[in-house]
Formats: C-alpha cells, structure tokens, sequence
C-alpha cells in the first residue's frame, strides 16, 4: 500500500468538514464550481476557497475544458486518503 505524507497544508485542508464533503462527492464524479456550490447550498466565491485550499494541498485537481467550464476531480493522494 502506498504511503502518503501528511504535511501541514494537507493537514490544514482536512481539517474542514466542508473539503471533506467536496472531497466525497469529488469522489463519485468530476464536478464543477456550480455544481458543487449547488449541493453544498452555499456560494460560488465560497466554494473556490475550499476548491483553491484542496488544489494547493494536491488533494483536487482542476480540469479545463474546451469550452468555459472547469471540471475538479481528486488525486491519487485523494483517492488513497479517502
């Protein structure tokens, strides 16, 4: 089984009950900002900040489409930790 270090920004990115339920839907399907934002029921900016927290503890990862919509989706790192 692989290993994964838990530094202070994975630690950090955790330690929210809101980035784990991204993390938990993140973890049945790719989603956008607004979809998440939707079934969390609370606002865009709000959910970039918990988005942009994950991305930098490499926890989600985002991906542009051809068209304007950014899709997010776990990591590896995710997957294992979940």
């Amino acid at each position: 089984m692989e290993r994964i270090a838990l530094d202070p920004q994975t630690l950090k990115a955790l330690a929210g009950e809101t980035r784990v339920r991204i993390m938990k839907l993140l973890d049945a399907r790719q989603l956008t900002q607004s979809d998440l934002a939707n079934e969390l029921k609370m606002s865009l900016p709000t959910v970039g900040e918990h988005l942009k927290a994950l991305e930098q503890a490499e926890l989600v990862e985002r991906e542009q489409t051809e068209r304007k919509w950014k899709y997010y989706s776990l990591t590896n790192k995710a997957r294992l930790l979940l």
